[in-house]
């Protein structure tokens, strides 16, 4: 008899589980548009206050020089180990 009530409580927590999981915060969505090449640009929003207008030009500017640093990322192979290059 109380293994019948463990059973059947144990059966309702797995289903409880279950149903837990699938009804979660789990994001189930696809992109469907394909996201653009170019510098992203924030938009200020019209009657922003004007540090918030100025913090979003300083990202702006920030991204940009960002993006224009990074072809100086790589590596002189010349000042390398030559044998330790693959």
């Amino acid at each position: 008899m109380i293994i019948n009530h463990i059973i059947f409580i144990l059966v309702g927590m797995l289903i409880g589980l279950l149903i837990y999981k699938k009804f979660s915060a789990a994001e189930n969505f696809a992109v469907i548009r394909k996201r653009g090449k170019g510098k992203i640009k924030i938009g200020i929003p019209s009657g922003a206050p004007g540090i918030i207008t100025d913090l979003l030009k300083a990202l702006n500017v920030t991204g940009g020089q960002l993006n224009a640093d990074a072809k100086y990322d790589t590596v002189n192979t010349d000042l390398l180990d030559k044998e330790n290059i693959h």
